[in-house]
Protein backbone atom coordinates (compact mmCIF):
# COMPACT_ATOMS: atom_id res chain seq x y z
CA UNK A 1 0.00 0.00 0.00
CA UNK A 2 1.40 3.50 -0.88
CA UNK A 3 2.62 5.71 1.72
CA UNK A 4 0.53 8.59 1.45
CA UNK A 5 3.33 11.21 2.78
CA UNK A 6 5.06 10.28 -0.36
CA UNK A 7 2.50 12.75 -2.29
CA UNK A 8 3.87 15.15 0.09
CA UNK A 9 6.46 17.31 -2.35
CA UNK A 10 9.34 18.76 -0.03
CA UNK A 11 9.86 22.66 0.10
CA UNK A 12 13.19 23.30 -1.38
CA UNK A 13 16.13 24.68 0.82
CA UNK A 14 16.69 28.18 0.27
CA UNK A 15 21.10 28.63 0.05
CA UNK A 16 22.60 31.27 1.18
CA UNK A 17 24.12 33.00 -2.06
CA UNK A 18 25.59 36.99 -2.54
CA UNK A 19 24.95 39.25 -5.05
CA UNK A 20 27.49 42.17 -5.13
CA UNK A 21 26.09 45.44 -6.27
CA UNK A 22 28.75 47.60 -7.75
CA UNK A 23 26.81 50.65 -7.12
CA UNK A 24 25.60 49.55 -3.60
CA UNK A 25 28.98 48.82 -2.32
CA UNK A 26 30.67 51.78 -3.45
CA UNK A 27 28.13 53.61 -1.54
CA UNK A 28 28.86 51.44 1.44
CA UNK A 29 32.63 51.82 0.98
CA UNK A 30 32.39 55.86 1.14
CA UNK A 31 30.04 56.26 4.14
CA UNK A 32 31.11 53.66 5.95
CA UNK A 33 34.35 55.46 7.03
CA UNK A 34 32.59 58.58 7.16
CA UNK A 35 29.90 57.38 9.41
CA UNK A 36 32.70 55.87 11.67
CA UNK A 37 35.00 58.71 11.69
CA UNK A 38 32.51 61.32 12.96
CA UNK A 39 31.78 58.96 16.06
CA UNK A 40 35.46 58.66 16.60
CA UNK A 41 35.37 62.51 16.18
CA UNK A 42 32.62 63.57 18.76
CA UNK A 43 34.27 61.11 21.40
CA UNK A 44 37.67 63.34 20.75
CA UNK A 45 35.39 66.42 21.28
CA UNK A 46 33.95 65.14 24.47
CA UNK A 47 37.40 63.63 26.13
CA UNK A 48 39.00 67.72 25.10
CA UNK A 49 35.49 68.92 26.73
CA UNK A 50 36.24 66.91 30.38
CA UNK A 51 39.93 68.18 29.80
CA UNK A 52 38.80 71.62 29.86
CA UNK A 53 36.19 71.60 32.37
CA UNK A 54 39.04 69.53 34.61
CA UNK A 55 41.84 72.46 34.03
CA UNK A 56 38.52 75.14 34.72
CA UNK A 57 38.14 73.44 38.23
CA UNK A 58 41.82 73.21 39.07
CA UNK A 59 42.79 76.60 38.21
CA UNK A 60 39.37 77.80 39.72
CA UNK A 61 40.64 76.20 42.90
CA UNK A 62 43.57 78.36 43.20
CA UNK A 63 44.92 81.94 44.82
CA UNK A 64 43.74 84.38 42.38
CA UNK A 65 47.42 85.57 40.55
CA UNK A 66 48.20 89.73 40.66
CA UNK A 67 48.78 90.34 37.41
CA UNK A 68 50.58 93.78 39.06
CA UNK A 69 53.50 91.55 40.02
CA UNK A 70 54.35 89.81 36.29
CA UNK A 71 55.64 90.68 32.95
CA UNK A 72 53.80 91.19 30.21
CA UNK A 73 55.39 87.43 28.78
CA UNK A 74 54.93 85.97 32.27
CA UNK A 75 51.10 87.07 31.80
CA UNK A 76 51.05 85.59 28.02
CA UNK A 77 52.02 82.45 29.80
CA UNK A 78 49.50 81.97 32.19
CA UNK A 79 46.87 79.15 31.68
CA UNK A 80 43.32 79.48 30.64
CA UNK A 81 40.82 79.75 33.52
CA UNK A 82 43.88 80.95 36.22
CA UNK A 83 41.99 82.88 38.06
CA UNK A 84 43.62 86.45 38.78
CA UNK A 85 43.55 90.08 40.46
CA UNK A 86 44.41 93.09 39.01
CA UNK A 87 44.64 97.11 39.71
CA UNK A 88 44.19 100.10 37.55
CA UNK A 89 41.98 101.35 35.80
CA UNK A 90 39.79 101.34 32.53
CA UNK A 91 39.95 103.21 29.44
CA UNK A 92 36.81 104.49 28.90
CA UNK A 93 37.16 106.35 25.72
CA UNK A 94 37.23 103.13 23.66
CA UNK A 95 35.54 100.52 24.14
CA UNK A 96 34.13 97.29 21.90
CA UNK A 97 30.22 95.76 22.26
CA UNK A 98 30.48 92.08 21.28
CA UNK A 99 27.32 91.37 18.98
CA UNK A 100 24.72 88.12 19.17
CA UNK A 101 25.43 87.41 22.25
CA UNK A 102 22.40 85.71 24.24
CA UNK A 103 21.62 85.19 28.08
CA UNK A 104 18.26 83.94 28.69
CA UNK A 105 16.71 84.20 25.56
CA UNK A 106 17.44 87.75 25.11
CA UNK A 107 19.63 89.18 22.51
CA UNK A 108 22.56 91.73 23.53
CA UNK A 109 26.08 92.35 23.36
CA UNK A 110 29.15 91.79 25.94
CA UNK A 111 31.19 94.86 27.15
CA UNK A 112 35.03 94.59 26.38
CA UNK A 113 37.40 97.16 27.98
CA UNK A 114 41.13 97.89 27.95
CA UNK A 115 41.88 97.87 31.41
CA UNK A 116 45.35 99.84 31.78
CA UNK A 117 47.43 98.52 34.68
CA UNK A 118 50.60 100.68 34.03
CA UNK A 119 52.64 102.48 31.18
CA UNK A 120 53.86 99.40 30.07
CA UNK A 121 50.74 96.08 30.20
CA UNK A 122 47.49 96.87 29.88
CA UNK A 123 44.54 94.09 29.15
CA UNK A 124 40.93 93.59 27.63
CA UNK A 125 38.27 92.97 29.96
CA UNK A 126 35.11 91.43 29.12
CA UNK A 127 32.83 93.16 32.05
CA UNK A 128 29.71 91.35 30.64
CA UNK A 129 26.38 90.83 29.12
CA UNK A 130 23.88 93.91 28.13
CA UNK A 131 20.64 93.47 26.68
CA UNK A 132 20.14 95.27 23.47
CA UNK A 133 17.95 98.16 22.86
CA UNK A 134 14.89 97.31 21.36
CA UNK A 135 16.36 99.00 17.65
CA UNK A 136 19.05 97.37 16.11
CA UNK A 137 20.45 100.78 14.95
CA UNK A 138 20.43 102.20 18.85
CA UNK A 139 23.61 100.95 21.14
CA UNK A 140 22.65 99.62 24.66
CA UNK A 141 23.95 101.99 27.65
CA UNK A 142 26.26 101.08 30.27
CA UNK A 143 27.91 102.51 33.44
CA UNK A 144 31.46 103.44 32.89
CA UNK A 145 33.80 102.77 36.13
CA UNK A 146 36.31 106.24 36.66
CA UNK A 147 39.16 106.18 38.88
CA UNK A 148 41.33 102.91 40.07
CA UNK A 149 40.15 99.75 41.13
CA UNK A 150 41.04 96.30 41.83
CA UNK A 151 39.05 93.51 39.56
CA UNK A 152 39.06 89.97 40.03
CA UNK A 153 38.44 87.83 36.75
CA UNK A 154 40.00 84.27 34.66
CA UNK A 155 41.97 84.29 32.05
CA UNK A 156 40.96 83.05 28.77
CA UNK A 157 43.67 83.05 25.69
CA UNK A 158 42.56 84.96 22.44
CA UNK A 159 41.00 82.68 20.01
CA UNK A 160 40.93 83.67 16.69
CA UNK A 161 38.13 82.70 14.34
CA UNK A 162 38.74 84.01 10.64
CA UNK A 163 34.99 83.81 10.34
CA UNK A 164 34.47 86.74 12.66
CA UNK A 165 37.56 88.64 12.20
CA UNK A 166 35.99 88.86 8.65
CA UNK A 167 33.10 91.05 9.91
CA UNK A 168 33.80 94.32 9.39
CA UNK A 169 33.60 96.36 12.59
CA UNK A 170 31.68 99.81 12.77
CA UNK A 171 34.38 102.49 12.74
CA UNK A 172 33.00 105.06 15.78
CA UNK A 173 32.98 104.55 19.55
CA UNK A 174 31.57 102.15 21.10
CA UNK A 175 32.71 99.67 18.42
CA UNK A 176 30.52 96.76 17.41
CA UNK A 177 32.04 93.91 16.11
CA UNK A 178 31.80 90.20 16.40
CA UNK A 179 35.42 89.34 18.19
CA UNK A 180 37.93 91.80 20.03
CA UNK A 181 41.80 90.42 18.47
CA UNK A 182 43.85 91.86 21.08
CA UNK A 183 46.87 92.23 18.46
CA UNK A 184 44.22 94.44 16.32
CA UNK A 185 42.80 96.41 19.01
CA UNK A 186 46.38 97.45 20.63
CA UNK A 187 46.96 98.76 17.19
CA UNK A 188 44.09 101.05 17.03
CA UNK A 189 45.11 102.47 20.04
CA UNK A 190 48.78 102.76 19.81
CA UNK A 191 49.06 99.90 22.75
CA UNK A 192 50.14 96.50 23.09
CA UNK A 193 47.68 94.25 24.87
CA UNK A 194 48.10 90.57 25.99
CA UNK A 195 47.00 87.74 24.16
CA UNK A 196 44.63 86.82 27.29
CA UNK A 197 41.24 88.58 27.74
CA UNK A 198 40.13 89.07 31.16
CA UNK A 199 36.51 88.00 31.97
CA UNK A 200 35.42 89.30 34.79
CA UNK A 201 34.00 87.85 38.42
CA UNK A 202 30.76 88.00 39.02
CA UNK A 203 31.10 89.96 42.36
CA UNK A 204 34.27 91.99 41.12
CA UNK A 205 33.48 95.92 40.83
CA UNK A 206 32.78 96.63 37.02
CA UNK A 207 30.98 93.30 36.55
CA UNK A 208 27.79 93.45 34.29
CA UNK A 209 25.70 89.90 33.12
CA UNK A 210 28.61 87.40 33.48
CA UNK A 211 27.01 83.58 33.31
CA UNK A 212 30.41 82.54 31.66
CA UNK A 213 29.89 79.29 29.89
CA UNK A 214 33.42 77.37 30.20
CA UNK A 215 32.10 75.47 27.00
CA UNK A 216 29.02 75.07 25.02
CA UNK A 217 28.51 71.27 24.66
CA UNK A 218 28.40 69.07 27.62
CA UNK A 219 30.74 66.16 27.13
CA UNK A 220 27.95 63.72 27.64
CA UNK A 221 26.10 65.40 24.09
CA UNK A 222 29.35 64.89 22.22
CA UNK A 223 29.26 61.33 23.53
CA UNK A 224 25.59 60.98 21.96
CA UNK A 225 26.19 62.30 19.28
CA UNK A 226 29.10 59.81 18.81
CA UNK A 227 26.60 57.11 19.43
CA UNK A 228 23.99 58.33 16.67
CA UNK A 229 27.08 58.32 14.36
CA UNK A 230 28.40 54.60 15.08
CA UNK A 231 24.41 53.64 14.80
CA UNK A 232 24.30 55.28 11.55
CA UNK A 233 27.05 52.76 10.59
CA UNK A 234 25.96 49.89 11.98
CA UNK A 235 22.81 50.16 10.19
CA UNK A 236 24.75 50.87 7.21
CA UNK A 237 25.98 47.18 7.48
CA UNK A 238 23.28 45.50 7.97
CA UNK A 239 21.48 47.29 4.73
CA UNK A 240 24.65 46.31 3.10
CA UNK A 241 24.33 42.35 4.02
CA UNK A 242 20.41 42.34 2.79
CA UNK A 243 21.08 44.08 -0.47
CA UNK A 244 23.67 42.13 -0.95
CA UNK A 245 22.43 38.73 -0.79
CA UNK A 246 19.68 36.35 -0.38
CA UNK A 247 19.69 36.78 3.26
CA UNK A 248 15.95 38.13 4.05
CA UNK A 249 14.93 34.93 1.90
CA UNK A 250 16.46 32.49 4.27
CA UNK A 251 15.88 34.14 7.00
CA UNK A 252 12.16 33.90 6.22
CA UNK A 253 12.42 30.38 5.62
CA UNK A 254 14.28 29.34 8.93
CA UNK A 255 11.44 31.08 10.37
CA UNK A 256 9.17 29.26 8.49
CA UNK A 257 10.62 25.85 9.61
CA UNK A 258 10.42 27.12 12.91
CA UNK A 259 7.03 27.80 13.11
Amino acid sequence: MPDPSSNISETPQVRFTLSINIYVTILSILCLPLLASLGFWQLERAEQKRTMLSDYYQQQSQTPVSINTLSSTELDNLPDYQRVSAVGKFENEHSWLIDNKIRQGKVGYELVQAFVINKELSVLVNRGWVPAPRLRTDLPEFALIDGPLTLFASTKRYSENALLLAAQPSSSWPRVSLQVDPALAGSELATSFSNHILYIDELSEGALVTDWKTINIQPEKHTGYAVQWFAMAFVLVIWYCFASSNLMAVMKRTWGKNE
